[in-house]
């Protein structure tokens, strides 16, 4: 009742939605690239799809990563 400072979580909007997005997807990212080399192993007919999926991944964790912990 004495506080002087009142907050609560912010709206749900699209701004938030990719904030998320781009925050978070660079913790997952690892797997993802996992499960495409594996998959191109286990269906070498759609090796070309994958492989086009797994370039443009690792040049989005290139652009969007946060790095700030690791360069200095």
């Amino acid at each position: 009742s004495d506080a002087v400072f009142v907050s609560f979580p912010g709206t749900l909007g699209i701004d938030r939605y990719t904030r998320g997005f781009f925050e978070y997807t660079q913790f997952v990212y690892v797997y993802v690239l996992c499960l495409l080399v594996l998959s191109m192993g286990i269906f070498p007919k759609y090796s070309n799809v994958f492989l086009s999926l797994l370039l443009g991944l690792v040049l989005f964790y290139i652009l969007f990563a946060d790095k700030s912990c690791t360069l200095k």
